[in-house]
């Protein structure tokens, strides 16, 4: 099949170009949003993971001094990364944000909860 092509490729070189530019713009193009697409999975799992676990926190006197205000959040990311096949892999990513904040107030919990849960599925192809 190779021969195939070659022979085709070098038999005729005018009618080759556009194929061989159609496929190598496909390539570059897979290898680019491939490349994004980690990053930006890596970069969510970062972000989410520092959002409230964050080496410095700032805040102002007056909410530092109030000790009336309690938070208890549960905040964290968990990864699962499974090698089903050489080249398949499978990501499962759930990320626990359960908010919980008294106001003396209101004398009440405010709850805010917005977990999510990621699917990912990776196939490198070999040419």
């Amino acid at each position: 099949m190779i021969k195939f092509l070659v022979k085709g490729i070098l038999r005729d070189p005018s009618k080759s170009i556009i194929p061989i530019f159609v496929i190598s713009i496909g390539v570059m193009v897979t290898v680019v949003v491939s490349g994004m697409v980690k990053g930006v999975l890596s970069d969510v799992v970062n972000q989410n993971a520092n959002l409230d676990t964050g080496h410095l926190k700032i805040m102002t006197k007056p909410y530092a001094e109030n000790k009336d205000f309690r938070i208890d959040n549960k905040v964290g990311t968990f990864v699962f990364r499974w090698e089903y096949l050489p080249g398949s892999l499978i990501y499962v990513v759930y990320n626990l944000n359960d908010n919980n904040y008294y106001s003396a107030e209101d004398s009440e919990w405010s709850n805010s909860k917005s977990n999510s849960l990621f699917l990912k599925f990776d196939y490198f192809f070999q040419l």
